[in-house]
């Protein structure tokens, strides 16, 4: 067991180090001897803004950076289920379109409301009953309200929010929170662990599965004192303590009005909901952290691409992390009263490659396919630029991904030799890439069709509905197959999916008792320590080498504000976007 307390060094929070980008550089694999030594943490500040990577300001192919019981915003924890329980939630399939103007968009400028921080979203609150709900926007907004026990950076490191220090024990069996002292909720009652315990058994004991199935895992919530919470779990390899992450802690007391007028510890607490246009929360002056210096924040609907993108470049708005469409993403790069960052997504589509069929049964053939993808020719021909050549399942921006591992850069040579000493006999056949009725990953099949020729390996696309296509790959009935995964951010689930035998999405036979006890390891650690980094980044290297999956592209996620907005930057899980919005400040 160790102790974990955040520290920080020169006022800015440490992060694991990295190394240079690699996607371009085709090396042996990298596995490091023994993990590296784990630095020490201590006590943190989270008042103190997370480094933010560096951003650019035009579009580019690869860019850095409960409540009746409880509320709703726990409902993404439901949507993280559903889609690493199927390990096939498709990714964002399309561009976003542009249709009619919404009445919000006409509204009149943000600036008429002193520090008020406006900021558009597509979509509204569905409600805040977490037992109830399903909806990601939800959860999103609800984030400036409620708060965690620990909180999940944009750079992916864990950093102290409602508890202050955490041990992970007995093989990740047990999670021990020391909690924040003199912290409040907005109704002036104190935080304590019966908060904690309240907001997990309640979600654990909503009827919708789908929501509470992630903390069901946790078999018991102990209370031995009121800043101390011990959970007891029943699988490390559900990566327990970044989940936590997106639960946000409701008071115990919560009546039966709190799914309309939630109660939280957070920096904003709740004004108003007009359905349909918009949520008000203003500046709790009692947050632990320091009152903010935006004194309310609106978050107004404007559901239109477009609309959005007008109300940024005419000052009605001052800032929204969504979807655009292409159009508007150039408009909004164009206008020098708005700023554009990037950063890299928790999403990535990625090619299945049967090993249990010939010619795939040997490896080299496996890797010249991965040798011959055009990943820079799918991002610029499918996604127009919006997303980002994929070199495992991790994203660069993450501690966990190694920069000096495999690399399959795109080499025709390279792919010709490495069949040439394989057994090809099996390419006097036509194969098939099976995909569903996405428009993306169809788009992506045919430039793999016409790539694929250059060796003499003919294939052909075969495309199904969703229900018969997860039929067929989950009987192993396919040569190759077209995928995405979405809110791939918890590492541990994650990598447990792909690398254990059983996993969810281990659909390849990846079978490595090695790769296992190395996950089952980092499992019985904090995520985030360099004993667990250096253990992830061997697993998820072995999954490279293994060559059966070939990853293509990851998304970009975008964000953009008024000139006059400074503290922000896009979170790379759509639902923790708004987690700091306390951090910003709007220059008079």
């Amino acid at each position: 067991m160790g102790t974990h307390r955040p520290h920080r060094r020169g006022g800015s929070t440490l992060r694991p180090p990295r190394g240079r980008r690699a996607w371009h550089v085709h090396g042996a694999l990298h596995l490091p001897d023994r993990p590296v030594p784990r630095r020490r943490r201590r006590d943190d500040d989270v008042r103190g803004r997370d480094r933010v990577r560096a951003s650019r300001t035009r579009t580019e192919p690869y860019v850095t950076t409960t409540t009746a019981r409880a509320w709703k915003v726990l409902a993404a924890t439901a949507l993280v289920t559903a889609a690493l329980a199927l390990g096939c939630a498709p990714t964002a399939d399309a561009p976003a379109t542009t249709t009619g103007a919404t009445p919000s968009a006409t509204r009149p400028a943000a600036a008429t409301v002193p520090d008020r921080l406006v900021v558009a979203i597509p979509t509204d609150v569905r409600g805040f009953d977490a037992a109830a709900q399903d909806s990601l926007g939800s959860n999103t907004l609800l984030g400036v309200i409620g708060e965690p026990l620990v909180s999940l950076g944009n750079d992916f490191v864990l950093r102290p929010r409602l508890a202050t220090e955490w041990d992970v024990g007995d093989e990740g069996r047990t999670l021990t929170f020391r909690l924040r002292e003199g912290v409040t909720f907005h109704d002036g009652r104190p935080f304590t662990s019966d908060d904690v315990r309240y907001t997990i058994e309640s979600v654990q004991a909503a009827d919708q599965a789908m929501l509470s199935g992630m903390l069901r895992i946790i078999t018991s919530v102990e209370t031995p004192d009121p800043l101390t919470v011990v959970l007891r779990v029943s699988d490390p390899l559900r990566g327990m303590l970044i989940t936590l992450a997106t639960v946000p802690i409701v008071p115990a007391t919560s009546g039966a009005d709190a799914s309309a007028r939630p109660i939280g510890t957070g920096p904003f607490a709740f004004v108003r909901h007009d359905a349909g246009t918009a949520l008000l929360v203003e500046r709790f002056d009692q947050y632990w952290g320091g009152a903010s210096d935006v004194a309310s924040i609106e978050f107004r609907v404007i559901a239109d691409s477009a609309d959005r993108a007008r109300a940024l470049v005419r000052g009605a708005a001052h800032l929204s992390q969504s979807q655009w469409a292409a159009a508007d993403e150039r408009s909004l790069d164009s206008d020098r009263n708005v700023n554009v960052q990037r950063t890299e997504g928790v999403s990535y589509q990625y090619l299945a490659i049967n090993p249990a069929r010939a010619p795939f049964d040997d490896v080299d053939v496996r890797r010249a396919l991965n040798h011959l993808i055009p990943r820079e020719r799918i991002v610029s021909d499918v996604f127009e630029g919006r997303a980002f050549p994929a070199t495992s399942l991790l994203v660069p921006s993450m501690p966990w991904y190694d920069p000096d591992a495999t690399v399959y850069a795109y080499d025709v040579d390279r792919a010709r030799e490495l069949v040439a000493t394989a057994d090809a006999a099996g390419f006097d056949r036509t194969y098939t890439v099976l995909t569903n009725d996405s428009p993306i990953r169809n788009a992506i099949a045919e430039v793999l069709v016409d790539t694929f020729a250059q060796i003499g390996l003919r294939v052909e696309v075969e495309t199904l509905d969703f229900s018969t296509f997860l039929s067929r790959i989950n009987g192993g009935d396919f040569d190759m197959y077209l995928l995405g995964l979405a809110q791939t951010y918890n590492v541990t689930n994650l990598l447990a999916g792909s690398a254990l035998e059983s996993g969810f999405s281990n659909r390849v036979g990846f079978n490595d008792p090695e790769a296992e006890a190395w996950l089952r390891e980092a499992a019985g650690l904090d995520p985030t320590s360099d004993e667990a980094v250096a253990l992830y980044r061997q697993v998820a290297n072995r999954l490279v080498s293994y060559s059966a999956s070939a990853f293509l592209t990851h998304t970009v996620v975008t964000g953009a504000t008024r000139a006059e907005v400074e503290g922000w930057s896009p979170h790379p899980l759509a639902e923790l976007a708004y987690q700091d919005l306390h951090q910003v400040r709007l220059r008079r």
